[in-house]
């Protein structure tokens, strides 16, 4: 835990004081800058396809835990189960199961949009 003192009284203020006033002598204190604020993520996929790599946007929908991102993924043409679980930290037979599931929900939504 960092410390400082007060400009004026060299009254120890914890950090949680910092950006309000001592209470001691009234003097206030600016909060600590800790450097500019990260870009914002890009919006688009033409915005981020030449960006850095791999990609600092953490917060991102289509980041992945390895650092990839799904984007550049599906812009390749066609994936093993071994490339995909590399790229989602998980085994193939994961991957299989995962695909075989979403295949399934999506084969029963779409006899049920056929039958409407």
């Amino acid at each position: 835990m960092t410390t400082t003192r007060c400009d004026r009284c060299e009254r120890y203020l914890p950090p949680d004081t910092l950006g309000r006033h001592c209470t001691r002598c009234e003097a206030a204190h600016p909060p600590r800058v800790h450097g500019p604020p990260p870009p914002p993520p890009p919006a688009t996929r033409a915005e981020c396809a030449q960006g850095p790599r791999p990609c600092p946007h953490r917060g991102c929908r289509y980041s992945l835990p390895a650092g990839a991102c799904t984007l550049d993924l599906a812009d390749r043409d066609g994936l093993t189960l071994r490339e995909v679980g590399a790229a989602m930290d998980t085994t193939a037979e994961r991957v299989r199961q995962i695909e075989a599931r979403a295949l399934q929900k999506f084969r029963s939504r779409m006899a049920a949009y056929v039958a409407a």
